[in-house]
């Protein structure tokens, strides 16, 4: 029976179907925008957020990064799909959540599968046989959701997306045959959206670490835990990042050629029921979509191998909570990171020589207007590094001129004895805020002026 004749049948005729609820897209959201300021909003400002900033190729970038499937994963995700793939796909769907362009809910399918399951299932068939998608089954609503009041730009709103049901079941079927190989191709540092891994668990290993950093002994070693928001992290994914992704680690190209097509959309924007302004995204992955978790996922086990790369190359220490356990250099919440260092500053760091130095001249950061010299005795030959200590007397606290001018060339020696030696310990210092002390906002600006 065609799906049109079926939606009007008698309601006498149909079996009863449960009261729907739109499930809220979160409590802490605003009301959507207003047709005019949504309309307003997306015409201005939409390529902020939806084109692509055209990347540079990665493959530099991501040389060396391991081919973790093999060709038994492979084959399980290219099997050919069957009715009962395709029914439990259809059923795992949320009966209540908000349909999309045709306006069909997964309740409905679900009600009517003995009805429709075997178009359905045909559909689903096509679909991985020919591995091409028909546009108007992908085409998204966005619902613009404002974060706040006085909407200004679209880093403000929220796009929901509101797929076609049929493309979700196409997108179950994709996300069911990827969960039974993510656990063993995702680092452990990933516990989101993984299957056998709850998020929690990193929950639980940050703990450890912070309550580590709190009763770690001040004479130790540098350590620290700095934690990252990206922000619109599913809207600025570019799609021949994903891809290449997906080929270096070893997926085939019938299950790329899949993926591409679910991803490549054509949108427009809705606001209280109004469709308007189509558009076709330059890149961004579906809030709504439910492979788009599991294709995050892949895309952040490039970081992950990035800073397990750095932390082998020894570029970059994690921290190790006992002297057995394993260094742990970041932990992945989804678009949430925390990254976790050791003797990150030390570099950075000037030190304020006091009366009980043993830092040696050469390896310790401490003239402050000299960011590198070396020793050089009166015949001009290279010495070894001394000791700070020697050219200070520690019971007044000065320096030593004699020793001073012997060893460094005069304007040097000039400066140095005009530094002042505190009493007691070295004392670090940051020197690029006047009060010495870190901040981010330091480092920032900079690196801002950098780029």
């Amino acid at each position: 029976m065609p799906l049109t004749k079926l939606a009007t049948m008698p309601c006498s005729d149909t079996p009863s179907l449960a009261p729907m609820k739109v499930n809220s897209p979160g409590d802490n959201l605003e009301a959507p925008l207003p047709i005019r300021d949504a309309k307003k909003l997306a015409r201005t400002k939409k390529k902020e957020l939806f084109a692509s900033s055209l990347p540079s190729d990665p493959s530099t970038l991501l040389d060396g990064l391991p081919k973790a499937l093999i060709a038994r994963m492979n084959r399980w995700l290219s099997h050919p799909v069957t009715i009962v793939e395709v029914k439990h796909a259809t059923f795992s769907i949320n009966g209540n959540s908000a349909p999309g362009e045709d306006d069909f809910t997964g309740a409905f399918f679900q009600a009517y599968w003995d009805i429709v399951g075997q178009d359905i299932f045909q559909a689903c068939v096509s679909f991985f046989g020919s591995c091409r998608l028909l546009h108007d089954l992908n085409h998204t609503l966005l619902a613009l959701i404002p974060k706040g009041r006085n909407v200004q730009n679209m880093s403000q709103v929220c796009p929901i997306s509101l797929c076609n049901c049929l493309y979700k079941i196409f997108s179950k079927l994709l996300m069911h045959r990827l969960q039974h190989i993510m656990p063993k191709i995702i680092s452990l540092n990933q516990s989101a959206f993984i299957k056998g891994r709850l998020i929690s668990d990193n929950i639980l290993v940050a703990h450890e670490i912070m309550h580590h950093l709190k009763c770690k002994s001040r004479t130790s070693s540098q350590e620290m835990a700095l934690k990252l928001d990206m922000s619109k992290a599913y809207d600025r994914v570019e799609w021949p990042f994903l891809l290449f992704i997906l080929r270096k680690m070893g997926f085939n190209e019938q299950f790329m050629v899949l993926i591409h097509q679910c991803i490549l959309t054509i949108s427009s924007i809705m606001s209280n029921g109004a469709v308007y302004d189509y558009f076709k995204p330059g890149h961004g992955l579906h809030q709504g979509d439910p492979l788009s978790p599991h294709m995050f996922v892949l895309c952040m086990e490039g970081l992950s191998f990035l800073l397990h790369k750095a932390c082998q190359q020894q570029l970059i220490h994690g921290i190790k909570v006992s002297r057995l356990a394993p260094p742990i250099t970041s932990l992945f919440f989804a678009d949430d990171i925390i990254l976790f260092g050791r003797d990150s500053l030390h570099a950075g760091l000037l030190w304020n020589i006091g009366t009980s130095t043993m830092f040696p001249v050469l390896q310790t950061h401490w003239l402050p207007s000299v960011p590198s010299f070396s020793i050089t005795g009166p015949e001009g030959n290279t010495r070894a590094p001394t000791l700070i200590s020697e050219f200070m007397d520690r019971q007044t606290g000065l320096w030593i001129p004699s020793k001073v001018c012997s060893i460094f060339p005069q304007s040097l020696a000039d400066y140095i004895m005009t530094i002042e030696i505190r009493q007691g310990r070295d004392k670090p210092s940051w020197p690029h805020t006047p009060s010495g002390t870190y901040t981010v906002e330091s480092v920032y600006k900079p690196l801002l002026e950098l780029e």
